[in-house]
């Protein structure tokens, strides 16, 4: 026997209320997908009032007060020159406006897809990405469709990877710094040789308590002095144009492991993030 459900079989009474509550149901929903579509908005506000504000100089070829608007990472690669040959040929010399049909934000990045209007009624389509710093955002990259027209930070010939005897000592560098710090129980002097970029996200007492257990559990680098990292792969640079290192040190009493990234801030290699694992001590 087959069961059916029909209006018909319903009393008009009952009718009358099912379709109410259908009714406040989809209000509800489509109130909750307008909240959230304003979230985004509010969220990404600031993204999209800087991304006009770096555009702006730019449509008055006011290329310097753009470019020092800049993320530190996007400045630290491509020079005034470079950048103001990017943007002439894309053709944001003739912005007027800017409309962003997709908004994007995670952790401390937004991401920005849409078009621009030039003065002359065209259109340039145009994704950016921003990174807030100390509390401001600023554009780390842009690029369009066109062929070969593209600033993101770490872009240019400056992402060549070092060879393993550079690489090793970049990673020297950075493990006794780090070292120095665990014994001290001060992070600052740490802070100071690390990337513009991670010192914007992080403070000197924010990696003294992410590597808190290291210092609790004893853990001592000190015997790292005078030995050589050992790679367990060959360094490399990924998409985001950051060099990527892992290995460890075959010391006494304990092996070290280690990962470190690297992001170049002219005139070098800056760290960008390091872990390191102690046998007798958690990874941090």
């Amino acid at each position: 026997m087959r069961s059916v459900w029909s209006r018909d079989l319903l009393p008009e009474a009952v009718m009358k209320k099912i379709l109410k509550v259908v009714g406040i149901v989809a209000v509800a929903f489509a109130a909750l997908g307008a909240g959230i579509f304003a979230l985004v908005f509010a969220l990404t506000g600031g993204a999209v009032d800087a991304s006009e504000e770096f555009l702006a100089p730019i449509g008055e070829e006011r290329f310097e007060e753009a470019y020092s608007s800049a993320a530190v990472a996007l400045r630290s690669q491509p020079d005034l020159l470079r950048f103001e040959e990017v943007v002439r040929t894309i053709g944001l010399t003739g912005y007027q406006s800017v409309s962003w049909s997709y908004r994007e934000i995670a952790n401390n990045q937004a991401s920005l897809e849409g078009s621009v209007t030039t003065v002359d009624g065209g259109t340039i389509p145009l994704s950016m990405r921003l990174v807030n710093e100390e509390g401001e955002w600023r554009v780390l990259g842009f690029e369009t469709e066109f062929a070969g027209a593209s600033i993101t930070r770490a872009s240019g010939d400056r992402g060549v990877v070092p060879n393993d005897d550079d690489t090793g000592r970049l990673v020297f560098q950075s493990m006794l710094s780090f070292s120095g710090a665990l014994q001290r129980r001060d992070f600052a002097p740490f802070h100071g040789t690390i990337s513009q970029l991670w010192q914007a996200q992080i403070t000197p007492q924010e990696l003294l308590a992410a590597f808190q257990s290291l210092i609790d559990n004893g853990v001592d680098l000190s015997n790292l002095r005078g030995l050589a990292p050992l790679f367990d792969q060959p360094p490399y640079i990924d998409g985001d144009n950051v060099l990527n290192a892992s290995g460890y040190y075959d010391s006494e009493p304990y092996r070290v492991d280690f990962e470190v990234r690297y992001l170049y801030e002219s005139p070098s290699w800056k760290l960008l993030g390091i872990s390191v694992f102690a046998e007798n001590g958690p990874e941090a």
